[in-house]
Order: C-alpha cells, then sequence, then structure tokens
C-alpha cells in the first residue's frame, strides 16, 4: 500500500472528501507521525532490511608485525608514529589511513612513567612520509618520546535507523559463527564488560551501549552563481534546493559507497541543516552554482593557519555533506535532454562531500561545494533525519578484521511522494490505521470522543499483532552458577 491508497482510505474512514492539497498535506504528516510511533511500539512489524557492520582488531605497537613508536608533537592535539628508534616509520600493512579508523579506534598510550592514558582517534593520515594521528583530547606534553601504545575498537555502531537487530549477527567466514544480541545487564553480570579488550577472539555475544549524536547545523547553506564556470552537464538546468550535514569517519570500503560512487558513506552523520534559498536557472541561465556552509572545524579550533605549524589543521575528522533536490526542469538549458524526464518531486539525494577547511575560489577557508552538472546526485541515498546512533559492544574483543551481517528492522522514512510504500506488514496495517485515525481526530480538536475510540482499537489490535511478531516472553540468557565460560572458537582445540 503507497501513502496516496492511505490517505484515501483515512478519508473514507472518516466519511469525509480531501478539501484540497492544504489536508491531503496535514494527513500526510499525521500517517508519518504514526508511522514512527508505530515503528516504535512494535519495531517487528516493519518490513525488515539487512545491515552490514565490519569491526577491526587491535594493533599492538610491541609485536613484530607493529614495531612502532608514539611520540608527542608541538600540537599537542597530534601523535607521530614512528619507528622503534624514532625514524619514520614506512607505510606499514597494519596502519589505515582510509578514514575507517577514524572515530571509530581508540589508542591506549604508555607514557614515561609506565602510565596508561586512553585517547579516541580522530583522524590518522601521512603527510612528508611521517604518519600522524589526532586525538580527541590533548595529549599531556610535547615533549615525550618512543611511547609504547595499542589501538583497538572497543565498540562497533549501526546506522542511525536501525531500532532493533532481529535475529543473531553472522561472521562472513567458513566458521558459522552466530553473534546473540543479549541484554546489557547480563553482560555486565556475566563480566564481558572487557574495557581494555584483554579477551580476544571470534566474537559470539553483543550488547547495546551508548548513545552518540552529532550536533546539528542550524544555518541553512547559501547559493550564489558561479563567477567563472558555466553548467556543463549532463544534468539538466532547473530550480534546486540544498541541505547539508557534518558527518566524522568513513564506513569500510567493502560495504559501505554508494551506487553513484561519489563518495563513502560516514561512519556518523548529524541531522540535516535548515534548506537553502531555491536557485533558479530561469533567472540564472546556464550558471555553475557555488554552494556554501558553516566552517564546522573553525567553530572546534580544528583551522589553524599553516604558519603556525600545527598538525591538526583541517584534521577533525569532520566534513560537510551536501544533498540536492529539484522542483523544476528547464528543458531548454545546457544539460543532456535525457535530464528532462527526471522527477520533480523536491526529495534530496546526495550531491558531495567537501573538508570544512577547503581552500575554495570564493575565498581561503570558506566551506562549499561548486556544481557545474558535471556530478549526478545519487539516487540510492537520499537524506535522512538522523536521530544518532547506538554503539554495540562484541564479547570477546575481535582478534581481528571481521564483517558481520545483521537482520534488523529500521525506522521508517517519510513518505513524501504518493507513490511512496508504507514499510510495514499487511497483517499490521489495520493497527497503523486506527494509529492514524486516533490522531486525526484529536487534530479536528472536536472529537474527543471519537479519537478513545479509535485508541482503544489500536491498542486492541497491536496486542494482537504483538502475539505474531514479537517475544513477550523477553528471555534472558541463563547464567550457569559456576560463572562465565567462555566459548572456544569454532575449528579450534587446544593443545591438552
Amino acid at each position: 500500500m503507497n501513502l496516496a491508497d492511505f490517505r484515501i482510505r483515512q478519508y473514507r474512514l472518516r466519511a469525509k472528501a480531501s478539501s484540497g492539497a492544504s489536508e491531503d498535506t496535514r494527513i500526510d504528516s499525521l500517517i508519518n507521525l504514526s508511522l514512527k510511533e508505530f515503528s516504535s511500539d512494535l519495531p517487528e512489524a516493519i518490513v525488515p532490511d539487512d545491515e552490514h557492520v565490519v569491526v577491526y582488531g587491535p594493533v599492538v605497537s610491541s609485536t613484530a608485525a607493529v614495531a612502532a613508536r608514539a611520540n608527542a608533537t608541538a600540537d599537542r592535539w597530534v601523535l607521530r608514529i614512528s619507528g622503534t628508534a624514532g625514524a619514520p616509520l614506512p607505510v606499514s600493512a597494519w596502519e589505515n589511513t582510509t578514514g575507517a579508523w577514524d572515530g571509530i579506534m581508540h589508542i591506549e598510550v604508555q607514557d614515561t612513567n609506565s602510565a596508561w592514558h586512553r585517547r579516541r582517534t580522530n583522524e590518522w593520515f601521512r603527510t612528508g612520509g611521517e604518519l600522524y594521528v589526532v586525538l580527541d583530547r590533548r595529549w599531556r606534553n610535547g615533549t615525550d618520546t618512543l611511547m609504547q601504545f595499542r589501538v583497538y575498537q572497543p565498540e562497533t555502531f549501526v546506522r542511525d535507523d536501525v531500532i532493533k537487530i532481529l535475529h543473531p549477527a553472522k561472521i562472513y567466514d567458513s566458521s558459522r559463527t552466530q553473534i546473540w544480541p543479549i541484554d546489557t545487564g547480563g553482560a555486565y553480570r556475566e563480566d564481558m564488560f572487557d574495557f581494555q579488550g584483554d579477551s580476544q577472539g571470534r566474537p559470539y555475544r553483543m550488547w547495546r551501549g551508548r548513545f552518540y549524536q552529532m550536533a546539528a547545523p542550524t544555518e541553512a547553506p547559501t547559493t550564489t552563481s558561479s563567477v567563472d564556470r558555466v553548467w556543463a552537464g549532463p544534468v539538466q538546468e532547473g530550480a534546486f534546493t540544498f541541505r547539508y550535514t557534518y558527518c566524522f569517519g568513513f564506513r569500510d570500503e567493502e560495504w559501505q559507497e554508494g551506487e553513484a560512487g561519489i563518495a563513502r558513506d560516514p561512519m556518523w552523520e548529524s541531522a540535516p541543516s535548515p534548506a537553502s534559498a531555491s536557485f533558479d536557472h530561469a533567472t540564472l541561465a546556464g550558471r555553475a552554482i557555488t554552494i556554501r556552509a558553516t566552517n564546522i572545524e573553525a567553530m572546534m579550533n580544528f583551522h589553524i593557519p599553516a604558519a603556525l605549524a600545527a598538525q591538526r589543521h583541517g584534521r577533525s575528522g569532520w566534513r560537510v555533506r551536501y544533498y540536492v533536490a529539484r522542483s523544476s526542469i528547464r528543458t531548454a538549458g545546457l544539460g543532456n535532454a535525457a535530464f528532462n524526464q527526471v522527477e520533480t518531486n523536491s526529495r534530496y539525494y546526495f550531491l558531495g562531500e567537501s573538508e570544512p577547511t577547503v581552500e575554495a575560489y570564493a575565498g581561503a577557508g570558506t566551506t562549499s561545494l561548486e556544481w557545474t552538472g558535471a556530478v549526478v546526485s545519487d539516487f540510492s541515498r537520499p537524506l535522512r533525519d538522523s536521530t544518532g546512533y547506538y554503539a554495540w559492544r562484541l564479547y570477546p574483543t575481535p582478534d581481528a578484521r571481521y564483517e558481520l551481517d545483521l537482520r534488523v528492522c529500521r525506522v521508517p522514512a517519510d513518505l513524501i511522494d504518493d507513490q511512496d510504500t508504507i514499510p510495514v506488514q499487511n497483517d499490521a496495517i489495520p493497527a497503523l490505521m486506527e494509529l492514524c485515525l486516533y490522531y486525526a481526530s484529536l487534530n479536528d480538536g472536536v472529537d474527543q470522543a471519537g479519537a478513545q475510540l479509535h485508541k482503544d482499537r489500536y491498542d486492541k489490535l497491536l496486542r494482537g499483532v504483538k502475539e505474531t511478531y514479537s517475544n513477550p516472553s523477553k528471555i534472558i540468557e541463563p547464567r550457569p552458577l559456576t560463572g562465565h565460560r567462555r566459548q572456544l572458537r569454532y575449528g579450534r582445540y587446544s593443545d591438552a
């Protein structure tokens, strides 16, 4: 059932007809509100989806495969990773400067007094033949050298719209290992909260941890006509609006790249900015578009002129991600005629990324993206309104890189176009319908009695659907009287 069908049934059940586009918009907003609440009340009734997560094994500086040391620098936000004698470290198989480690990996460093200190790693990069890592908190001084360190991943994150993991995760290898989700309290009781990753192996338990949400931009992007470039296509000219988000880190290259291949998906992304004013080629024919956002790195004190020799300049790990929506087509424009038949439903799709401290032609240190129509927005990656991310912890701590396949329920995206499908199991549609009728009656302001009748029917139908989809017994894994017994790795036996 799509949005248009569902709206028509709403009107029929209320024995009334639509008075026009304004009332249709009001009903659509109530449908989206009801869909969000329904997904919270019974996530199992939402059509499930697949999620893929990659976790990484630890890196220990004292091992022969790593043979490295951490050194403080003049910029106390940055550590230099050198060889064991302090010389520049050659490019090594263990390092990852693709962005996949940014934000997700933590580093423990042993200072000259043998005390260990923990930091999150914001960004790993190479410059001048040297390997550096930017920290989330400053190092204690600028003089410590040749320190032992350990890089590890204490937690992993699913995407922001995942509300429930339905089945055990599966490790994609020949072991057929399953990772069972358990309750957080049970993980604490079983002493699985392994702070320093002392227990390592192939994970077989997981539980939900902390919540993380990036700060969202509060100002709309500005759009101006490019002063030195013209529209090139193949995207056809028209009327466009833009929004942007802040993002941090990258998901693993194996899974997390969109179909258009513009850029890899981020590990975390903020809620979107307000929409820009419309840029219309009807009055600015043939011009490229410059889209400009706020400079988040300047706000975070990571925009430091090179003259100060600060290694952290432009290295916060944060980026700006732009989305574009089309509302009309200028068929006589400079683009390809094939783009005269694209959708104009004002839905936002991913357009591109920029570094916050990029040195743009419009002015040094101005976050901007210049669009000539040469890049086609990614239809497979529409804008999502992020509500934040839940971390998941694994036990034991992964001893190597693993790909995990999960079956999940996601928060339904807002229904915008009449053809958008409602992602709810068919036998749960009547319950959703009653919830929508409840909110519609409340919205009328004069039908409290009718609203209560619809709410009572919703509660009754919801109980019936729960018996089909949910697990009312909420079974918790039993704990042996002798304490937790670690599971052996599949296919391996001890010498004993």
